[in-house]
């Protein structure tokens, strides 16, 4: 149970880190349409 316990947590940090992951890509594709808008 332990075990699993901790996979899952492991899995949940690594869903994060995609997640930030692909944000921050998102936040910096958005960044030259911005400063080309203005």
């Amino acid at each position: 149970v332990n075990a699993a316990k901790l996979s899952a947590v492991s899995a949940t940090r690594v869903n994060a880190a995609r997640l930030s992951a692909v944000s921050a890509a998102r936040i910096n594709a958005v960044k030259p349409s911005a400063v080309t808008a203005v």
